[in-house]
């Protein structure tokens, strides 16, 4: 292999693992919102007109 493929051969490899990063790094996070998305969708919302310090109230408390 000349010195020219192996370098193409290493820029190509830094290009890959910079997209697989780059993608890594947008997805992971939405990920991890979709899943705390997913295990706060039981049935209960925090009513929206809270005030205060007071904690939320749970369903029929």
């Amino acid at each position: 292999m000349s010195g020219i493929g192996l370098a193409a051969g290493v820029i190509g490899m830094f290009f890959a693992a910079g997209i697989v990063a780059g993608v890594l790094i947008v997805a992971l996070p939405r990920m991890r919102r979709r899943r705390r998305d997913m295990h706060q969708d039981d049935g209960w919302r925090a009513p929206s007109g809270l005030g205060g310090d007071e904690p939320p109230r749970w369903p029929g408390a």
